[in-house]
Formats: structure tokens, C-alpha cells, sequence
């Protein structure tokens, strides 16, 4: 195998050379397009909670993960927040 396939070893083994670098391709597709489709399910814009324990964003203001808010809920252009997504609301 050469040594520029080598990252995606585990996903080659036991397949012909262009199915693991298609699966290796396809599997790089998938992990860089999460963070596009976040910006395009909330219309640009999320919610978040200023408190001090808050690491998630939301899509809605009334989604029940910010009920416990100590903070105030702002909302923000999805691309200016790094934090991940809320698993109630996406």
C-alpha cells in the first residue's frame, strides 16, 4: 500500500485498493459536512444559554435544554458559536 493511503489503513484492509479509498473518501465527506448542515437546519441562527455549566447550542428558544438556563438565552449567527449541538432539539 503506499504511503499516502496509509492514514486510512484500518479502512483498506481486505478490500481492493479503490474500495477502501472510496469508503476513506466517503468517511471524510461525512465528517466535514456535519458542521454545514447545522448552519442550514437553523436558518444562520442558534440559541444559547450564558451560564457558567452551558456547552451546547440550541435551534429553538423554547427547547426544554434551556429550561434550566442560569444565564440569559441569546441568539447568535450559527457560525460565530463553537459549542456542540443540543441532543434534544437536533
Amino acid at each position: 500500500m503506499s504511503s499516502s493511503n496509509s492514514k486510512f489503513e484500518p479502512f483498506n484492509r481486505g478490500l481492493p485498493r479503490t474500495v477502501g479509498a472510496c469508503m476513506a473518501a466517503m468517511l471524510m465527506l461525512v465528517m466535514s459536512s456535519s458542521c454545514v448542515t447545522t448552519e442550514a437546519a437553523t436558518g444562520g441562527w442558534v440559541y444559547i444559554c450564558t451560564g457558567p455549566k452551558a456547552k451546547v447550542y440550541h435551534s429553538t428558544p423554547n427547547c426544554r435544554g434551556l429550561k434550566k438556563c442560569s444565564g440569559s438565552i441569546k441568539k447568535l449567527p450559527a457560525s460565530s458559536v463553537n459549542r456542540r449541538p443540543c441532543k434534544v432539539c437536533h
